[in-house]
């Protein structure tokens, strides 16, 4: 299996975004269509996550939204929606730019997901 250069993780990570794409694609009508896909990254502060923010903003992401920690999540989250494909270079390009932002920063790429079509 070849990882790609700059892929956040080795094989196992590589595995398991192929594992969750087949996943994802089998519970949605038309994978191939452009649809809205999370990712996620922390940061152990504000100010790591609002500079991520800045910085991924700069790149051309432009739906980002900052989640402040609470009990249950303690670090600052911040969601990237991107409108893509379900497809594994896609998923695995926006993978290494989360990555290659929040990283400097002192942030973790924590994984994406999407919705299935099916409302139950």
């Amino acid at each position: 299996m070849h990882i790609p250069l700059g892929y956040p993780g080795g094989k196992k990570e590589l595995r398991e975004t192929i594992t969750s794409l087949k996943r994802a694609c089998k519970l949605v009508k038309q994978p191939d269509q452009p649809r809205d896909v999370d990712y996620w990254c922390v940061f152990p502060d504000r100010a790591s996550a609002m500079q991520f923010m800045e910085q991924a903003a700069a790149a051309g992401f432009t739906s980002l939204k900052l989640l402040e920690p609470d009990d249950e999540d303690p670090e600052y989250q911040v969601l990237v929606v991107v409108r893509q494909p379900l497809q594994l270079d896609a998923i695995v390009k926006t993978e290494i730019s989360m990555h290659r932002l929040a990283a400097p920063l002192g942030g973790t790429y924590d994984g994406w997901g999407t919705l299935s079509d099916d409302p139950d």
